[in-house]
């Protein structure tokens, strides 16, 4: 009777022992695609800055001042007017 009391007790022992393991296991993998997850988004979030970046970047145009024909507008210290002329190129006036 000791001798089965005992084996019973291992055995539940066993069986507790492998739930816990499944347990540790299933916490691991969860651990896993939480980092995995972590990465994807880590790398769209740069990806989506560097490409807000490029757009908002000003053009090679827009830094030389290329405007488009028959435009003109205040300079952009408000001392005069500036007027585009035929080749793109704003052609500055002073008061």
């Amino acid at each position: 009777m000791k001798i089965q009391s005992i084996f019973f007790s291992i055995q539940s022992q066993t069986k507790k022992s492998n739930f816990i393991q499944q347990d540790i296991n299933e916490v691991e993998i969860s651990i896993v695609i939480s980092y995995q997850t972590f990465n994807i988004m880590k790398s769209f979030i740069i990806a989506l800055v560097l490409a807000v970046a490029a757009i908002a970047a000003p053009t090679e145009n827009e830094k030389r001042g290329v405007c488009t024909p028959a435009t003109y507008s205040c300079t952009p210290d408000s001392s005069g007017w500036q007027v585009c002329d035929v080749t793109g190129n704003w052609d500055v006036s002073r008061l």
